[in-house]
């Protein structure tokens, strides 16, 4: 399995909701075999979304919470500040606004390629004492370090 998919842990479920998912993404998810939705249908115990800006991340996040089972991944997908073929106004101060709004917390970030950063993100309340947060100023660290 490709790396970057076993640290997300999208073999791992079916059916998954991935919205608004670049086309390479989704040629990279297709040898698992699971069923993707792109749109929501029903509840998920994994949902991913993709967003290229903070008003449409503002929308899709709202979207597919409401979509995600309790305790299910969700995935927060954006563009890295240094990514060479996407603009974006979500940097660090972005992304933390975002997540607070929502009542999240950030557990762990992997790196998709040179254009796409995810973030897990889970409800203040779910977290569990073993999570380590990505947020405030690891979040930060991890966030400018990623960029390399």
């Amino acid at each position: 399995m490709n790396p970057i998919l076993k640290k997300l842990h999208i073999g791992s479920i079916d059916p998954v909701l991935i919205m608004n998912a670049p086309d390479e993404f989704l040629e990279m998810v297709k040898p698992l075999n699971v069923e993707i939705h792109e749109e929501i249908a029903d509840y998920y115990n994994y949902v991913q979304v993709f967003a290229h800006n903070t008003e449409e991340a503002q929308d899709l996040i709202q979207d597919a919470l409401s979509a995600l089972e309790t305790g299910g991944y969700f995935w927060f997908c954006f563009p890295k500040e240094t990514s060479p073929e996407l603009d974006t106004d979500i940097d660090y101060e972005a992304l933390n606004e975002l997540i607070d709004s929502f009542d999240l917390e950030g557990v762990t970030q992997v790196p998709i390629d040179e254009n796409w950063m995810a973030i897990r993100l889970k409800f203040a309340d779910d977290l569990e004492d073993d999570d380590e947060l990505v947020s405030g100023e690891k979040l930060k660290k991890r966030f400018h370090n990623s960029e390399d």
